[in-house]
């Protein structure tokens, strides 16, 4: 596995469909704060890489949708969701509570939940 690229820490906020992954940079040399939400029929993607600011897609959104629909793997309006990428600074609050990453479930190695 290409540990540059593993989910470092991940984290909800009660009541609503969101994670945020502290996730690496593609160097490996800095991180970023990577938040994927449910919202209004369609998952939204908030994050500051370089490769968000011009609108190409990246591993950071990939890996957020990803962690996402693995850990509400329950709720099945996520599966079709239109994905909107935007370049949003993501800064930590202290309504984050942090999660275990479901490793058993692929978000570690990306994969889908095929349970």
């Amino acid at each position: 596995m290409d540990t540059k690229k593993e989910i470092q820490a991940m984290f909800t906020i009660d009541d609503e469909t969101i994670v945020i992954l502290a996730l690496p940079s593609s160097s490996g040399e800095g991180r970023y704060l990577t938040a994927a939400a449910f919202v209004k029929g369609k998952i939204v993607v908030g994050h500051d890489c370089p490769a968000a600011k011009v609108r190409k897609t990246c591993w950071h959104t990939a890996a957020a949708v990803n962690a996402l629909k693995n850990f509400y793997f329950y709720k099945s309006e996520l599966d079709d969701a239109e994905v909107i990428s935007i370049y949003r600074k993501v800064t930590m609050s202290e309504e984050w509570r942090q999660i275990q990453i479901p490793e058993k479930i692929g978000v570690r190695t990306h994969e889908q939940h095929t349970a």
